[in-house]
């Protein structure tokens, strides 16, 4: 796995252009969150990490000093959902950089708790952005906004950019587009040094249980273990999502930090295959030929978008980003990572 390098401190930070960042990240037990942090971290950086409090003995473990050592990330426990601890962080840590990704990440949960989705996504992201106006002022902001903001597609040729409009059409697209204008808000109302970078798909072994990649992915590895029936139950074979990795993405995310004036970008791949190419590449990298596929009513999702492609063309002559892992390589990252491998066995 390819290490991310952050950018060093800015001339625009209080600190001296050669000393290292204090970073702050939100979400550090999600993947995205996670792997800002671990890679933050490997470079030196002072990395704070909010945790909810059920969670810290679980970011400890992924993050804290008894698993990287000296350059262990700081643990806070705190939920996005209280202004005073998101107030007590900010105030004490006293961020250069702030990446907020925490959020609930489920579509299909967001039907069932639209209200907390909204509490956490939507509010969360404006109850850290209080707290970072009120006590990191100069910090810089990066939002990690969402292909489901866009929402559904004009048509199976739409290709999502800058210029694409926000018109959600699910309760976390609805909770992340909140959280989107108003970043874009406050960067015009305060001169806050915000954005939003809209992340499309992104996987990893550490990526939310539920979704199709985790699930093909899992049972792969359970087939080829001779744990699960030559089959696998599916949903939608021809649904069309551009994939990538999150380990790629946060080096995205860091360099939308070091622009020299804050804009949004899409943070994506730029390809896009169907459910059927990530069946094929995930029975690839687990070394077995492709099972049966059972289309399962179970795993069709009401209101799903068909196709969801993007156009990462900006940030590629900005920033000279591109991800550097295909299809073939999230699968084999995905596959051969021993705590997946343990929780796909064990049933998880």
């Amino acid at each position: 796995m390819t290490r991310t390098t952050l950018p060093r401190c800015s001339a625009t930070t209080s600190r001296s252009r050669n000393s290292d960042m204090r970073i702050l990240a939100t979400g550090v037990t999600g993947q995205a969150g996670y792997y800002l942090a671990r890679h933050a971290a490997s470079q030196g950086h002072e990395v704070h990490g909010l945790a909810r409090p059920g969670s810290v003995a679980t970011a400890e473990a992924m993050l804290g000093t008894s698993t990287l050592g000296a350059s262990g990330v700081r643990i806070h426990a705190g939920d996005v959902r209280d202004q005073g601890v998101l107030d007590a962080v900010v105030a004490a840590v006293r961020p250069e950089r702030v990446f907020h990704f925490a959020a609930g990440v489920s579509v299909a949960a967001s039907w069932e708790d639209p209200v907390g989705h909204a509490d956490v996504n939507a509010l969360g992201t404006a109850r850290l952005l209080e707290a970072v106006r009120a006590h990191a002022p100069q910090a810089r902001f990066f939002y990690a906004s969402s292909s489901e903001a866009l929402g559904r597609a004009a048509s199976m040729t739409e290709v999502f950019d800058e210029r694409s409009p926000l018109r959600p059409a699910t309760p976390y697209g609805v909770s992340k587009a909140f959280g989107h204008h108003l970043v874009r808000a406050y960067r015009d109302r305060y001169g806050m040094f915000a954005v939003c970078g809209v992340m499309f798909n992104i996987e990893s072994p550490v990526g939310v249980r539920a979704s199709v990649v985790q699930h093909v992915a899992a049972s792969m590895v359970r087939i080829a273990e001779g744990r699960q029936a030559v089959s696998i139950e599916i949903g939608n074979l021809d649904a069309q999502r551009d994939w990538g990795f999150a380990g790629d993405y946060v080096e995205a995310a860091a360099l939308m930090l070091e622009q020299p004036e804050p804009d949004d970008l899409v943070i994506a791949t730029g390809v896009v295959h169907t459910v059927r190419d990530l069946v094929a590449s995930a029975a690839s990298a687990a070394g077995i030929a492709v099972p049966a596929l059972q289309v399962s009513e179970d795993r069709l999702r009401p209101g799903e978008v068909n196709r969801i492609a993007a156009d990462p063309s900006l940030i590629r002559a900005r920033l000279g980003w591109s991800a550097r892992t295909d299809l073939d390589g999230l699968l084999r990252i995905i596959v051969s990572d021993p705590a997946f491998r343990a929780r796909a066995l064990a049933g998880g």
